[in-house]
């Protein structure tokens, strides 16, 4: 990785346990970095551990073992009020958009800010300016179930972006997306990784989503990393997990190709 990371997980474990069920390790001694900058997909098949892991990133999951840095700081160590103030810096968006039907798409955008009691008109203006630039500036006074799948998950683009974070976590985004839709969704991440700097980290099943926005891909099973791949040169999966999910690509698009080296 030549980028320095933003994001430094070390030996991070996560067990659910559940009254009349077996205990279920979701994450097992996980050790990740994420450069900063980059795009970084975690891949796998459902049950592999992909969102607790994401979610570990903003300690939404507290891990039951190991450490989480960001920026330089260990998450794992802060109390609860300095950590809510870290997560403005890393934002989230979801696969069932996660918005308030009963708030206009600008209410619903400038929530964070709310909760941050930034000043009324200040957070207006920042929410008016955001929705800009995902092009939903007609949309502002809408509720949500005017929208289309489509702007309902670039209102929650807008929301995540308002507190201006340094990292934007993915799960699942385009999932409950049409193809068409779906690239489009991509195409306005990927504008977002570049003009402004923002590290962004996927998580996803679909070879598609890794294809078209992932500088790196971290690929999972069974609440561990299988492998690791740097995208933009020839990559040769070993983990059979990794060689089915990469067996499904049909026409890679940025410059890597898999081989059997």
């Amino acid at each position: 990785m030549t980028a320095e990371p933003i994001v430094s997980l070390s030996n991070v474990t996560k067990t659910y346990h559940q009254r009349g069920q077996d205990e279920l390790t979701a994450l097992d001694d996980v050790s990740l970095q994420i450069g900063r900058g980059t795009v970084h997909g975690i891949a796998g098949f459902s049950g592999a551990g992909k969102s607790t892991l994401l979610r570990s990133i903003n300690l939404l999951e507290r891990p039951d073992r190991g450490t989480v840095v960001v920026n330089g700081e260990d998450l794992t160590a802060l109390p609860e009020r300095t950590l809510r103030q870290r997560r403005r810096n890393v934002g989230m968006i979801f696969q069932e958009f996660n918005l308030l039907a009963n708030r206009t798409v600008v209410e619903n955008v400038e929530l964070p800010l709310r909760l941050a009691k930034v000043d009324k008109k200040a957070r207006r203006e920042r929410a008016l300016a955001t929705l800009a630039s995902v092009g939903l500036t007609e949309k502002a006074q809408s509720y949500p179930e005017r929208l289309s799948g489509g702007q309902k998950q670039r209102v929650g683009i807008a929301r995540a972006l308002v507190t201006a974070p340094d990292i934007l976590l993915c799960d699942e985004a385009t999932s409950a997306l049409d193809p068409r839709t779906t690239d489009g969704i991509l195409e306005l991440l990927a504008g977002i990784n570049q003009e402004r700097g923002i590290t962004v980290v996927v998580v996803t099943h679909e070879v598609h989503v890794i294809n078209a926005l992932c500088d790196r891909i971290s690929v999972m099973e069974s609440g561990r990393i299988a492998e690791n791949f740097e995208l933009g040169t020839p990559i040769a999966p070993r983990s059979p997990i990794a060689r089915y999910l990469f067996g499904l690509a049909d026409r890679p698009s940025r410059g890597w190709e898999v081989t059997d080296a």
